[in-house]
């Protein structure tokens, strides 16, 4: 969440480009939704939703990337390299969990 809201790029002659002015209004959401499933729902659909939240911030982040990375002069920002990786370890840990056969404990 906190990478959707930093500067996702920058360009020539001082030019940033804000996050939630474009995809991280996206990435923002996903973001949310895992948190707040993480507390709402059972150990099982909790990591199936986080699943699917980390695949979709995933993709909106590395077309971005890319998209970013063939821009002659334009950099990427702290925002958006944060979003790819945050959004791969929501799916790692998702997989993890999904994986994890010990019973939930309470909390």
């Amino acid at each position: 969440m906190f990478g959707s809201l930093l500067p996702w790029a920058s360009g020539p002659f001082g030019i940033s480009v804000s996050a939630t002015s474009g995809d991280g209004a996206i990435t923002l959401i996903c973001g949310l939704v895992v948190a707040a499933l993480a507390f709402l729902f059972s150990h099982k659909w909790a990591a199936i939703c986080a699943l699917l939240a980390g695949l979709a911030g995933t993709a909106v982040g590395v077309v971005d990337t890319v998209n970013l990375s063939g821009i002659a002069g334009a950099s990427i920002g702290v925002g958006l390299a944060l979003v790819d990786v945050a959004s791969l370890c929501c799916v790692a840990a998702a997989i993890l969990a999904l994986g994890d056969r010990r019973p939930r404990t309470a909390r």
